[in-house]
Order: C-alpha cells, then structure tokens, then sequence
C-alpha cells in the first residue's frame, strides 16, 4: 500500500452538493421545443462559403463617415440577402404537409440573445426597404428585445433567419433552422487573413457565411447558386448599396 501525502480531508471529493434545477423563462422553453422540433424533424445540411468582405467594411465606414449613422454589418447582409432571395425563391419557401410552399414576402427574421433565452424579431418586406429604413428597424427591434418590450407582430411572419456571432469573436458555426423557414444564414466575425489574390499571397478582410437548409425544400445545388449569388453581391454590394 503507497501512503498518501494529502491530510486527511484535504483533497477528498466532499459529498455531493443536490442539484439545483434552473428556472427557465417562456422564452427559454419556447426556444428548446422549436430548436428540438428543428433538428428532429428537418433534414439539415450545410454550405459554407469564406467572401472577401473588403468592399463591404469600405462602404459601411463610407455611410457611416457621410450620414452619421448606427450602421452594423447586419443591416448591409439583410439587404443583400433580401436581394438574393429574390433572385433564389426556394430558400424563401417551407415545408407544408409534404409540400414546398412559396412565401409571398421577403421577411428576414434576427437572432437577437437575451436574458430570458433567445428571440427572433422580424424585418418584413425587407426587399423593399432602404439600408437606412433596415438599419432603423434593427436598432429599434433589437433594443425592445433586450427591453423585453416586443410586440406579438414583431414575432410573425419570418422566412428566412440570420444569426451573426461576428461580434463575439466567432469565425464560423452552423446553426439550427428556425421552423418552419427551410434555411438560415450563419455570419462570423471578419478578420485578416492571407489568402491569394491573382495568384500572389495577401491580406485581406474575410467573412464566413454558413448556410443551413432543410434538405426537404432545398437541395445542395439551389442552396450552392444561392450561397454564390449571396458571395457575389457581398463583395460586390456597390450596386445594391449606393
């Protein structure tokens, strides 16, 4: 038998504390059976695409510096994303009692954490609204969520949902889809990375977009042209932008 060097008592597990369970808000519950409800029953599957979003840190300072404003990289994706929805309608679609349902409009859903767990207000008809008027709504739907203030309306009606953890430092995560949506939008943080330019190493500002899709709905080749029409307008977002 080895002796030991530890005093008695010292360094021996202590009888175990009795579990506490937490008190969990509407909120917080409601999120764990949608969640559940999601990955239970949605075929999941994921594309990610790295951009180079150089252009689009350019002219978020550019607005910024002439107007003034409280612009986040979100406000410039949902326009952008707005935009490549129209052009790719299957990933604005649901699943229905075995069919594929159109949605009449573009209303992008938010992921915005809060105490009480994790809430998704929406932007609606986001294709029709100006960078200013998505940057407006944001800053307002967000600061009620953390206020607990939303509205019921302010909950409805989403077809498409984007959560970006850039902010937090993540640079790339896959995500649950919100049912009954058939895709979300997973956004990291932008950071410089090396990459080749023309055949020649550089430094470029990168961004990760991750895209979840309900297999369901949407299949690799309309989720991969969607994802690529979403890479082009990000470093390109002039046009859309200006």
């Amino acid at each position: 038998m080895v002796a030991s060097n530890i005093p008695a008592g010292e360094g021996a597990p202590s009888a175990a504390a009795p579990a506490v369970a937490a008190t969990l808000s509407a909120a917080w519950r409601r999120m764990a059976e949608r969640t559940t409800q999601s990955w239970t029953s949605a075929p999941h599957f994921y594309l990610l695409r790295d951009v180079d979003a150089g252009r689009l840190v350019a002219w978020r300072e550019r607005w910024q510096k002439r107007f003034k404003v409280d612009l986040t990289y979100t406000d410039l994706l949902v326009k952008l994303l707005a935009a490549a929805l129209q052009e790719h309608p299957r990933l604005n679609s649901r699943w229905l009692d075995g069919t594929i349902v159109s949605n009449p409009e573009i209303n992008v859903g938010l992921a915005v954490a809060v105490e009480a767990g994790l809430l998704v207000p929406v932007i609606h008809r986001a294709d029709q609204q100006s960078v200013r008027q998505i940057a407006d709504r944001r800053k307002d739907l967000v600061s009620r969520a953390q206020a607990g203030k939303l509205r019921a309306e302010d909950l409805i009606g989403g077809t498409f949902t984007i959560s970006n953890l850039g902010m937090y430092g993540v640079d790339v995560f896959n995500a649950i889809i919100n049912p009954p949506q058939a895709a979300l939008l997973a956004v990291g943080r932008i950071a410089d990375r090396v990459v080749a330019v023309k055949g020649r190493p550089a430094v470029r500002p990168m961004m990760t977009l991750s895209l979840s899709c309900d297999h369901r709905v949407v299949d690799g080749a309309r989720g991969a042209r969607f994802l690529e029409a979403l890479a082009d307008l990000t470093e390109e977002p002039a046009a859309l932008l200006d």
